[in-house]
């Protein structure tokens, strides 16, 4: 071979060195740039599920309250109800039994009052 032959063999030697030597800095950048990526992905999943459970827990509560609410508002018309229902029946005993308790009382202090002798009549 000849020098110039030697010179570009060399030269293309050195050349595919250089291009073999950025590209391995080249690929060691991706896989740490992949080891990062992965790395943050995982964080954003374990993020992700945090939020999950967190959605989870308060879907449960609003669930609970809203449960507990219900339940508070039947109690109230059950309450409402019953004591509607005493009011009724004391206004169906006041109905029935003042008047007659009325009369019980005209009838008792009617006859009391003209049979009983005053004291003045008592001492003559």
């Amino acid at each position: 071979m000849t020098r110039e032959h030697k010179k570009e063999v060399e030269r293309l030697e050195t050349d595919f060195t250089d291009k073999l030597e950025k590209k391995k800095e080249m690929e060691t950048q991706l896989l740490t740039s992949i080891d990062e990526m992965q790395k943050y992905v995982r964080e954003l999943e374990g993020e992700r599920e945090a939020y999950r459970l967190n959605k989870r827990r308060l879907e449960a509560e609003i669930s609970q309250s809203s449960k507990s609410h219900e339940e508070e508002v039947q109690l109230r018309l059950k309450f409402e109800t019953k004591l509607n229902g005493i009011y009724s029946v004391y206004r169906d005993l006041q109905n029935r039994v003042l008047p007659s308790l009325s009369l019980i009382r005209i009838v008792r202090t009617g006859p009391q009052r003209r049979q009983r002798p005053s004291r003045l009549q008592e001492n003559h």
